[in-house]
């Protein structure tokens, strides 16, 4: 049996699987509160149903642009993955040290090499990257690149529900590993060396 990748590189807007939503929701214990790249415009939409909780209401934002609209709450980041996913985490990363978010939870490719990659990792040394490749609702075939979570948090019982589902799913764990310079200048300052 021959199973079909998708390759195609020219589009950067991946709707959300439901089993992504389903984690993300459990890794929060509680509603997301905002998707701030989900919207009807079909350049920002990724959601795949409204995930809102008891009110109905969706938690995107409805016709305005989410890298201008400030972020609160518990937020889920599927951004465009084109050269726009940097403009996307750097919004993420002014929420998150100005403490206008509990908890981000992002989704992304997996591709360490980079620029934006480096940036996520200060907001978020650990992540995950899924075993095998995501197949995207809106695609009939899995993405041609791996995945990869990242959570940003200063709240500790999600940090062990994102490992403690993360381990449970078909995701491997990681954390950040320092540059050696930086160890060493850490070691030389405690006069370790």
């Amino acid at each position: 049996m021959k199973l079909e990748t998708r390759t195609e590189t020219s589009r950067d807007n991946w709707r959300t699987p439901s089993e992504i939503i389903a984690l993300v929701k459990r890794i929060f214990d509680y509603p997301i509160d905002l998707d701030p790249c989900a919207a009807p415009d079909p350049k920002f939409h990724f959601a795949t149903e409204n995930y809102s909780g008891e009110t109905g209401e969706a938690p995107f934002i409805t016709g305005r642009n989410g890298l201008k609209t400030a972020w609160t709450g518990n937020v889920f980041i599927n951004p465009p993955y084109g050269k726009a996913i940097r403009l996307w985490i750097d919004k993420g990363y002014f929420e998150y040290i100005r403490a206008n978010t509990v908890s981000q939870i992002w989704l992304v490719p997996a591709r360490p090499g980079s620029h934006w990659w480096a940036n996520l990792l200060r907001m978020s040394p650990l992540f995950a990257v899924l075993n095998g490749r995501l197949k995207f609702d809106d695609q009939p075939a899995s993405a041609g690149f791996p995945s990869a979570l990242f959570i940003a948090t200063r709240n500790k019982p999600t940090i062990k529900r994102f490992v403690s589902e993360c381990t449970e799913s078909n995701w491997t764990l990681y954390r950040k590993v320092y540059p050696v310079d930086s160890l060493l200048t850490a070691c030389q300052t405690t006069s370790e060396i």
